[in-house]
């Protein structure tokens, strides 16, 4: 019986370390990969030009709309305004799409999301609002990086990339701006 283990154990060894190599080898194109995509978003090209937020804003909730009915969530413009903003704008919308998308994502249904803009100084403002699962202090400062995935969970199984706000950060800063998270805490959006 003590060689049969032994054979057990040696077939389960090399198994083992023949499925390691490829595991390794897929594990660096992934790496290689998602390290260009990130490097591609800080190159990007934009075309600038004056836009109204609000045809910005009224196609990231469109866009969104299947995903918010699903999940019974509600997603509207807070205070429709009249701002044209000087950028890319399928770049903000791509931005504030990210946003929505992460809202919905984290929220559970029949809670609200609302999205607003206003102009501070110079610069326009965009800020989206949940009632979600919120973020701890730590999940706050990890926020914006790249492939950073945080303590809160998708609440019906949506996949997570970790990217999502690493681009939002990205975009924002090719446009002269930046991206900030603030949240009460966990349970308080």
């Amino acid at each position: 019986q003590l060689n049969i283990a032994n054979e057990t154990s040696a077939m389960a060894s090399e198994s083992c370390n023949i499925i390691i190599s490829p595991v390794e080898r897929l594990d660096r194109l992934i790496t290689a990969t998602l390290s260009q995509m990130r490097d591609d978003i800080v190159s990007v090209q934009l075309h600038m030009e004056e836009f109204p937020l609000d045809r910005a804003i009224a196609t990231v909730v469109a866009l969104n709309a299947p995903a918010a009915k699903r999940k019974s969530i509600t997603v509207t413009l807070e205070e429709p305004a009249d701002i044209m903003a000087k950028g890319d704008e399928d770049r903000i919308v791509e931005a504030v799409d990210n946003l929505v998308q992460n809202a919905i994502k984290y929220c559970a249904p029949g809670l609200d999301i609302r999205i607003g803009c206003h102009v501070s100084g110079d610069m326009a403002e965009i800020s989206v609002h949940d009632n979600g699962q919120g973020m701890s202090p730590e999940d706050c400062a990890l926020a914006f990086k790249t492939f950073q995935r945080l303590s809160a969970k998708p609440t019906a199984g949506e996949p997570s990339s970790g990217m999502g706000l690493a681009i939002v950060k990205a975009l924002a800063a090719s446009h002269g701006g930046a991206a900030r998270v603030e949240s009460e805490g966990e349970s308080r959006g």
